[in-house]
């Protein structure tokens, strides 16, 4: 009997609501084919990253690359081993990261797994730099999207003043790290409850933290956190603390714009602009929006080096929290926009079992 593979199918595009399994995706079953064509190779997936653009790319507003297509497989970031190959560059065992989608197994090709870094990992169970690190740092979708905002769009530099929003989630603790490693004079976190706080200075060492479930008033919040004002903001939220963001920037501050959780689940109606986009000219400020992909060519070497030099140091914290089946992959999705996960935290999806031995942060 032929192996099969299982995969969530995107049938229907949301219309200003959350994802839900049985509406907008269909569980399907298919068999593997019992021979490879040359050149490809069986990869079974480990881990799925679950992010805030699995949302977007569902839908079918204006992005940064085309939707994921209708009655095909959902488009997401995997972790996977080659477990049967007809490329000698890709033997079995090998580890890649790639666009592998909602599936538990996929039939690819070299050019398929190297059209997005980091694709073929150097990595091994027992290497030095573990497994969840290529999850919660060096990828895309968290440290490689925080490195580029901060640094190229938000043009960060030694004693500036920095404020992030969505500071707990996976690209925002990155920020807040990367930031003070890079010479930061004060680095300042936004992020909803107590407990988030307490991580963002306990864990994290920001200099200043806001729970902005716990005030009224956000433009005083940060006044108070950044009394000198603000040089670099970077945004993951969007709406009134974007607002309250413009009042507090510093002359010729820099905002940049990697997205806006709070209203992605409405982005089919339409998102508003922010009310004191004044600000920008009486501030002069520099305001930009970034996809990281832009800035692989420059900065992902320096990126991949920076992070396990980091990591290799103990200098940079990182953790992952993982949600367990390929079956429950898009109901939990929505602990994205909940925050129904650990400070901090990356969110994947454990599909199969881990390689044997791998150190865990």
């Amino acid at each position: 009997m032929a192996a099969i593979r299982q995969s969530w199918y995107l049938v229907q595009r949301p219309k200003s609501e959350k994802l839900e399994a049985g509406k907008h995706f269909e569980w399907r079953e298919e068999p593997l084919p019992e021979t490879l064509d040359a050149g490809s190779f069986l990869v079974r997936h480990i881990y799925l990253s679950l992010d805030p653009t699995n949302r977007i790319w569902a839908s079918d507003v204006p992005q940064y690359m085309p939707p994921s297509p209708l009655n095909e497989v959902m488009r997401g970031l995997t972790i996977g081993v080659v477990e049967k190959s007809e490329n000698s560059d890709y033997p079995v065992g090998t580890y890649v990261s790639y666009l592998g989608g909602f599936t538990t197994h996929n039939v690819v090709t070299k050019e398929a797994v190297a059209a997005f870094p980091p694709g073929k990992l150097d990595w091994a169970p027992g290497k030095n730099v573990p497994l969840t690190a290529y999850l919660a740092l060096i990828n895309l979708v968290s440290g490689f999207t925080a490195y580029v905002g901060l640094l190229e769009t938000g043009a960060m530099k030694e004693g500036d003043v920095v404020l992030v929003s969505g500071a707990a989630g996976a690209v925002g603790s990155m920020v807040v790290q990367m930031a003070r490693l890079k010479g930061a004079k004060r680095v300042v976190g936004i992020a909803g409850g107590a407990t988030k706080k307490a991580y963002l200075l306990e864990e994290l060492g920001c200099d200043a933290a806001i729970d902005y479930k716990a005030t009224d008033n956000m433009d005083a919040a940060i006044k108070e956190a950044c009394p000198d004002g603000v040089d670099v903001f970077f945004d993951n939220v969007g709406g009134v603390t974007l607002d309250a963001a413009f009042l507090n920037m510093k002359l010729n501050g820099r905002i940049s714009i990697c997205g806006a959780i709070n209203m992605y689940n409405e982005i089919e109606g339409g998102v508003s602009g922010p009310k004191n986009f004044g600000m920008t000219l009486m501030q002069r400020l520099t305001v930009k929006g970034f996809i990281c992909t832009d800035h692989l060519a420059t900065l992902w070497a320096p990126f991949e080096k920076d992070c396990k030099d980091w990591v290799a140091s103990n200098a940079i914290k990182y953790s992952v929290f993982k949600t367990e089946g390929l079956d429950k992959a898009i109901e939990s999705l929505d602990r994205l926009f909940t925050g129904d996960k650990p400070a901090g935290a990356k969110l994947v999806c454990q599909i199969s079992a881990e390689p044997d031995h791998i150190p865990l942060p």
